[in-house]
């Protein structure tokens, strides 16, 4: 026998259609949690409150300034200017530091175009940019990091780091991010970083850090902080590299420009030390409350049509 459906539902006493209009939103605002948050997750964007979210709009209102903003919290990839405004940041924070991110802009490869540490400086810090295909077709990019450590004059050492695992013989003939006119390996630039630098000692990360294809440059930025602080080099969660390390990028900046900004105001104030904590892990944020240098302009410019991943 045929059922015949009927065109309406059929009419529930109050009690029941209470009970289901209860059921059924909490059914669905539960759901719409879940998808919002696993959107969030997939697309690269870090959750933060619609006050904080304004404060930092106002606050990075220049265009370059912005487009870190926009990528650090809603889009999967770093922009290559992030490295250049977290440069004075780091600096600050960690005096015996000198990150150069020259090189992920794609700056010329010679070993005249490597720097000399700067006076006070025993911690060399060169990100720099692998160059990959996707299946051979899609353009993309992979940030990576050379770090020469002086800290003991005599013995001075080499780290590279890669947060997918490779070492230097497994990327050797892999193309780097340069403006030379014939394409540049990996295995030649290591060469230069030696020459240059002589080390005594040569490590390289072999430890999966990165599972998936856009935190690379977080990784990077966790690195070379926790390298810097002397702390243990453990791998970021996926949870912590996408939202937890994205947003102290963002407050750490925040502070640093309000610091800064409070600082300017108040006339024939000298400078003083950064008041932050020796040790910072990627979960606890810094509030700086004394005068730092402003980032200004960055070091390296967007590139818009490279991803990095």
């Amino acid at each position: 026998m045929q059922r015949v459906i009927p065109s309406t539902p059929p009419t529930l006493p109050s009690f029941q259609t209470w009970r289901y209009k209860s059921i059924y939103s909490r059914i669905y605002h539960a759901a719409y949690d879940a998808i919002k948050t696993f959107s969030n997750h997939f697309n690269g964007y870090v959750t933060v409150s619609e006050e904080k979210s304004q404060q930092y709009k106002v606050l990075f209102s220049k265009n370059d300034q912005s487009i870190t903003l926009n990528r650090v919290l809603g889009r999967k990839k770093l922009s290559n200017i992030a490295f250049g405004h977290y440069k004075p940041y780091l600096e600050e924070k960690f005096p015996h530091l000198q990150l150069e991110p020259k090189f992920i802009n794609g700056s010329k490869i010679n070993k005249d175009e490597l720097p000399e540490f700067r006076e006070g400086k025993t911690l060399l810090a060169i990100p720099f940019i692998i160059q990959r295909k996707i299946c051979g077709i899609i353009p993309s990019a992979h940030i990576v990091t050379a770090v020469i450590d002086r800290s003991d004059p005599d013995n001075t050492k080499l780290d590279f780091f890669d947060s997918k695992g490779f070492n230097v013989n497994d990327l050797w003939f892999e193309t780097i991010l340069s403006k030379n006119e014939t394409p540049q390996t990996l295995g030649l630039f290591m060469d230069m970083i030696k020459t240059k630098y002589q080390p005594k000692v040569i490590e390289e990360n072999t430890t999966k850090h990165q599972w998936d294809s856009h935190n690379c440059g977080v990784h990077v930025l966790n690195y070379i902080s926790k390298r810097a602080a002397q702390e243990d080099t453990t791998p970021l969660s996926y949870e912590d590299a996408q939202q937890k390390y994205r947003l102290s990028i963002i407050n750490n900046l925040y502070y640093h420009h309000v610091s800064s900004a409070q600082d300017a105001q108040k006339p024939n104030s000298a400078p003083k030390k950064a008041e932050v904590c020796e040790k910072t892990t990627h979960t606890a944020v810094p509030v700086l409350s004394s005068s730092v240098k402003p980032p200004g302009d960055s070091e390296v410019s967007d590139d818009p049509s490279l991803e990095v991943v």
